[in-house]
């Protein structure tokens, strides 16, 4: 039963992230199947258990399967999606309150990307649209309430209005980078079960 007990206690580390009650049913329903087994095949004894428990598959490939139907809690998709509009917040480029934000801003830029990419891949196209659109939006509100309490003017760039644009552009643009892993990878799932 020590085997049992181990594959459940790295299974449980794995399952980090799920709807507590989820984690609890797969992992009920796991050990329900390793005993079974191991009665039909010997009896139920230890030798047995430890049979059958090394013929599962590696914690981490069952919480990937199983993360692919149940997806996180919410708890973890709000989390996604509040550190996602942190770092469109960071990610501003001439933050009159952050020195040094002309560097900054462009390398959180870089990271904002690469995690919206991850979310998608990782929690859904769902995910990764919310996370998009609240950095988006919160790139965009904040750089404005920042231009406007420092400067006076109710629109920033009005003199450099194509810099503005793309900085429009480029925050609109994480929506879209928040979608297209997520998509891609459902689209590649769907495809892949065809054949």
């Amino acid at each position: 039963m020590r085997d049992l007990d181990a594959y459940l206690g790295r299974l449980r580390r794995q399952l980090f992230g799920f709807p507590t009650g989820v984690r609890e049913n797969i992992l009920r329903e796991i050990e329900s199947h390793v005993l079974d087994t191991a009665t039909e095949i010997g009896g139920g004894t230890d030798a047995a258990v430890a049979q059958v428990v090394a013929e599962l598959q590696p914690p981490r490939v069952v919480a990937r399967n199983h993360r692919d139907v149940y997806g996180y809690s919410f708890e973890f998709r709000a989390l996604f999606i509040f550190l996602a509009g942190l770092l469109g917040i960071l990610s501003l480029p001439r933050n009159p309150i952050l020195p040094g934000s002309e560097l900054v801003g462009p390398v959180v830029l870089a990271f904002l990307v690469v995690y919206l990419i991850l979310v998608s891949l990782s929690a859904g196209k769902t995910v990764g649209v919310y996370s998009g659109g609240v950095a988006a939006v919160l790139r965009l509100v904040s750089f404005i309430l920042i231009f406007a309490a420092v400067s006076g003017e109710a629109l920033p760039f009005t003199d450099q209005i194509l810099e503005f644009a793309g900085f429009v552009l480029a925050s609109v643009l994480l929506i879209l980078v928040g979608y297209l892993p997520g998509r891609g990878k459902e689209k590649w799932a769907t495809t892949l079960e065809v054949y």
